[in-house]
């Protein structure tokens, strides 16, 4: 992929944090308060589903804003079978 340019949304993007990262600063959930809550100590809560829609934008202006870069979209790989 060439820098600067966004592969299309698709629905395996699920935000992610580096917990280790993050100073709970909480800007994230001022940016995206849909999608991310904010814990009793500050800290980001993310959702656990894919983020699509209308607040992708929000997630991605989170993830620009974060002055940790803690914050960032994951493709998740396919669930793998249990074992029967």
């Amino acid at each position: 992929m060439m820098a600067g340019r966004r592969r299309p949304q698709d629905e395996t993007d699920t935000l992610r944090i580096n917990s280790i990262a993050c100073d709970g600063i909480g800007m994230c959930a001022h940016l995206a308060p849909g999608v991310i809550a904010i814990d009793s100590w500050g800290y980001p809560v993310l959702p656990a589903k894919p983020v699509g829609g209308r607040d992708l934008r929000a997630v991605r202006s989170a993830i620009a804003a974060c002055p940790r870069g803690a914050l960032f979209l994951a493709s998740e790989p396919p669930a793998m079978p249990r074992p029967a």
